[in-house]
């Protein structure tokens, strides 16, 4: 391969893999084609690489199509590092660069491993086309079910996540996000072996050879085109299936969102106004006489001090409100208690007690020495931490060293803890980044 042609084919691939990752978001595309974005430019990297049978041949294309992938869907970690951790803009552009790359290994292992499993440059028949296509789906959902699960895990950007809003979201429900990911995976290869067949009927053969195989290979390219139909299809079906039905009497949420700036939160010169603003949307009047809120919701760490560190006035008037709106609220706070025998990290670590990243609930006969010592009935700590941001990985102190990140080393919540019982509902609360991990959420 030429200079020049290797070049092209490098590009094609990098800026393949950032259309791709411009499916899991609804900007700049508008929401009802991502799913199609996802299955349209996953195909076309199936279908070139399908023409690439040699393991050696795939390493280039494979790991470029991750780095743009990655490259352009992590594009936040830049900002997290950069503009709220201080890190210097070069730095935290490699630091993006190097994790996308090591995401990126992942591609190139699916398509290493498709290419030992079936080291055929060409698809004669139906047979070898499910063939081609179970691998592909089978090792995609694998590697991605490796990579949301390996050193704790980080499956953002699953493939199946493209497809909340398309024909395969009705599988979520009965297989899960690694489901869908298979689903996907399977519809993408389809449509690359049916062109790959309709296209490229007779290759390395003659022309007399090519005329009947070229009519053949159509009809056999349709079997798997029509079986990934119709996995579509049940996706519709079962999107339209009630799995769940009412429990007790609805009542009302409130949800205050604040958009307080991440400078400002944490700001001590700035903490009060912040907490005033939510406060102020806690306490608001309901639009409708009928609608109060029986559950108010505050964010993660809406208050980003450590609740022995706050006047009982404080907390005070958050206790006055819950009972002024004869409500519950649920506020996200950063916990500590003195480390006992029973609350002592697992690992050695600088601290000299037990902190977590929790929710807690306030109702109107709660006390202000509930919340200074941690007498809660009602509790939650954040069990899946983000690394580098809430733990520290294991051989990268210096690397947070680096950072200015407030509240930084968590301990885990335990993997099982019981939800809140708020007006005979059963409410589970989740953190941020646990959001992608179903799998425990489901617990």
């Amino acid at each position: 391969m030429t200079r020049a042609r290797l070049l092209s084919q490098s590009i094609f691939f990098l800026l393949l893999g950032a259309l791709h990752s411009l499916s899991f978001a609804p900007q700049p595309l508008p929401t009802t084609v991502l799913p199609y974005v996802a299955l349209i430019t996953l195909s076309v990297y199936i279908y070139q690489l399908n023409r690439l049978p040699g393991v050696r041949a795939r390493l280039r294309p494979a790991f470029l199509f991750g780095l743009g992938n990655f490259g352009l869907g992590l594009y936040w970690i830049y900002i997290s590092l950069h503009t709220y951790g201080e890190l210097w803009a070069p730095l935290a552009l490699v630091a993006v660069v190097a994790f996308s790359a090591l995401l990126s290994l992942f591609y190139l292992l699916i398509a290493v491993l498709q290419a030992w499993l079936y080291p055929y440059a060409d698809i004669d028949n139906n047979r070898q086309a499910f063939i081609n296509v179970l691998l592909w789906a089978s090792l995609w959902a694998a590697l991605e079910w490796v990579r949301g699960t390996l050193f704790t895990g980080f499956p953002w950007l699953n493939i199946g996540y493209a497809h909340v809003d398309g024909t395969l979201a009705g599988w979520a429900t009965v297989l899960g996000v690694y489901g869908v990911s298979w689903m996907a995976a399977f519809t993408a290869a389809a449509l690359a072996c049916f062109f790959q067949l309709h296209r490229h009927p007779g290759e390395g053969k003659t022309t007399a050879q090519a005329q009947l195989p070229a009519v053949k290979g159509f009809w056999h390219a349709s079997g798997v085109l029509i079986t990934a139909f119709i996995l579509n299809l049940l996706g519709l079906l079962l999107h339209g299936i009630p799995w769940s039905s009412p429990y007790e009497q609805p009542f009302f949420i409130r949800l205050a969102q604040g958009n307080v700036e991440q400078s400002m939160k944490f700001d001590p010169q700035r903490f009060e106004q912040g907490m005033k603003t939510y406060y102020e949307l806690a306490a608001l009047p309901p639009k409708d006489p009928q609608a109060q809120p029986r559950l108010i919701i505050l964010p993660e760490t809406v208050v980003p001090v450590f609740q022995h560190r706050l006047p009982a006035a404080f907390w005070q008037q958050w206790i006055d409100l819950a009972a002024r709106q004869n409500s519950i609220l649920l506020m996200g706070v950063p916990l500590y208690e003195e480390s006992t025998e029973a609350t002592k990290p697992v690992l050695d670590t600088p601290l000299t007690g037990h902190y977590t990243n929790s929710v807690i609930a306030i109702a109107a006969d709660t006390t202000v020495m509930d919340i200074v010592m941690l007498n809660l009935p009602q509790r939650y700590d954040k069990q899946h931490l983000v690394p580098f941001g809430e733990f520290i990985p294991t051989g990268f102190n210096w690397f947070i060293e680096l950072l200015n990140i407030p509240l930084g080393e968590f301990q885990r919540g335990a993997s099982q803890q019981p939800p809140f019982s708020i007006h005979n509902q059963h409410i589970a609360p989740n953190i941020c980044y646990e959001d992608v991990f179903g799998e425990e959420i489901i617990r």
